[in-house]
């Protein structure tokens, strides 16, 4: 975070969407501005070969958007604008608008308690459930129950029994039922 006057305000650029982050990483290069992008954090289904994979993908919280702070009668909204490569400033009544810090304070202390973090709720909710009987829902064993033995990470769950048999494998978090 930079240094800023008393006169420095947040302001919202306008941007494409899913080019948040390269405006705010141009801003931060260009280094006359404070920039912050609040980001969500989620699973998004791939397919790798043969196999759907899931995998952890980030995007803004506000798509199209991008927080930043500076005093713009010394910057000018149109040098921000040209340096990130955004379409506008959001505009209030002809002027630039002013987003509240106690806003962005908000903003930011929520995305360091993981509250847009989907992948960190779902980890913590099967890690919960170890030890426990979970319905298998897809793939080969679906429709069998099986005892959680412990999580590999935020994908997978270590089986300990499938139906009444002692067998130990591997499972998709995705395939279970709670």
């Amino acid at each position: 975070m930079h240094n800023q006057s008393r006169a420095s305000s947040w302001h919202v650029l306008i941007v494409q969407s899913g080019q948040e982050t390269k405006a705010r990483d141009l801003l931060n290069e260009w280094g006359r501005v404070e920039t912050y992008l609040p980001m969500r954090r989620y699973w998004k289904r791939e397919t790798r070969g043969s196999k759907r994979v899931r995998v952890a993908t980030e995007s803004a919280l506000y798509q199209g958007y991008l927080f930043f702070r500076c005093d713009l009668s010394e910057i000018g909204a149109s040098l921000c604008v040209a340096k990130s490569g955004a379409s506008s400033v959001l505009m209030f009544d002809g002027v630039p608008a002013q987003v509240p810090n106690s806003f962005i304070s908000l903003l930011v202390k929520a995305e360091d308690l993981g509250k847009w973090d989907e992948t960190l709720a779902e980890a913590e909710r099967f890690a919960s459930l170890i030890g426990k009987q979970v319905k298998i829902k897809d793939g080969v064993l679906a429709g069998f129950m099986a005892t959680i033995l412990s999580a590999h990470g935020q994908e997978k769950v270590y089986a300990e029994t499938i139906g009444a048999r002692p067998i130990r494998t591997v499972l998709d978090v995705s395939e279970l039922v709670a």
